[in-house]
């Protein structure tokens, strides 16, 4: 895994920051309290207090390490990177199973597989995802508001899918919403375009998937049927669009099945 804290250089595991000074600093050059991110981590489990913030400054700097965290965790202004490339196949950059978890201004960075989210209740806001296959994947209840999500070069032969949620039953309280977000070409993939098939919202990956975008921009990346069928999940999957807009929006050419839904009331 690797980490790149140079984006904003602000705290971690705080989505206020201007009401709390940093708990422990971590630095690689050893002028904080921790040199890794796991330590600090390790150190908030036994100090923190009851219903309170424990935050953790990263100054800048590359960290390549594995990290865990607990329930309501936040991260803000942090890259999260898998740099194994685009011939590995599956390569997670983030896993969360953290519930009440938060993300703001952070940046995934992989090529599949790249953010699992796992499970429980996730938030995510302003964050960039940069991917070729099932950027985002994973059966927690996720809300991400306000993202782009920038479509990589593929290998030749390659697909192109965002999403491929994992609900297998229709009681669970689980499923991707994405609002104000926008469906864009990577750098790399925007003078190669016509070479490759357009990308696809999304492909159930379990028998009850649950995906939807409102209110978001979709380039002339998005394929017109919208979403890709692959382990035969049509006919019980539920995929909505609602009051999307931009060259990829238009519905009228989007798959039959039963459960995709153009919506139209608010």
């Amino acid at each position: 895994m690797f980490v790149d804290g140079n984006m904003r250089n602000e705290y971690m595991l705080s989505g206020n920051l201007a009401t709390k000074r940093p708990d422990v600093v971590v630095a690689l050059d050893g002028s904080g309290n921790y040199r890794t991110v796991p330590d600090a981590v390790s150190a908030a489990l036994k100090l923190a207090k009851p219903e309170t913030r424990f935050v953790i400054y990263v100054k800048s700097g590359v960290y390549t390490e594995n990290k865990h965290g607990g329930d309501e965790f936040m991260a803000q202004d942090m890259t999260f990177r898998n740099t194994v490339g685009p011939d590995a196949g599956q390569a997670v950059a983030f896993l969360s199973g953290s519930d009440h978890s938060a993300f703001y201004h952070c940046s995934f960075e992989g090529y599949q597989d790249t953010l699992y989210a796992f499970e429980k209740r996730q938030f995510y806001k302003e964050y960039q995802i940069f991917e070729t296959v099932d950027f985002i994947f994973g059966n927690a209840l996720a809300f991400f508001q306000d993202c782009e999500i920038f479509v990589r070069k593929p290998l030749d032969g390659g697909g192109l899918v965002v999403t491929a949620q994992g609900r297998s039953t229709e009681n669970e309280a689980t499923g991707f919403s994405f609002q104000g977000c926008k469906i864009t070409a990577g750098e790399d993939l925007k003078p190669v375009l016509s070479q490759y098939n357009k990308a696809f919202f999304g492909r159930p990956w379990r028998p009850h998937a649950l995906t939807v975008y409102m209110e978001s921009y979709f380039d002339d990346i998005v394929d017109p049927q919208g979403w890709l069928d692959t382990w035969g999940f049509n006919e019980t999957c539920f995929l909505g669009e609602y009051n999307n807009y931009g060259p990829g929006s238009s519905t009228l050419r989007r798959v039959k099945w039963p459960n995709f839904h153009n919506i139209t009331d608010r």
